[in-house]
């Protein structure tokens, strides 16, 4: 029943769930791995897009190359 743009939960929700299970001492609903990795992929895409080529994760260096 969502719309683009339009969800129904809170606006603040994540981060009401980060807070909740730093307060609890549970894992949160997104954990940290999931987020950072994610966040990589987009980085990922954005430098691949603005380079004009194929983009590599270094896992070793944990870096773009």
């Amino acid at each position: 029943a969502e719309r683009v743009g339009r969800a129904s939960h809170l606006p603040h929700a994540h981060m009401e769930n980060f807070f909740d299970s730093i307060r609890a001492g549970r894992e949160p609903l997104c954990p940290f791995e999931v987020g950072y990795r994610v966040t990589v992929a987009c980085l990922m895409a954005v430098e691949s897009y603005r380079a004009g080529r194929t983009v590599r994760w270094n896992t070793e260096t944990e870096e773009i190359v």
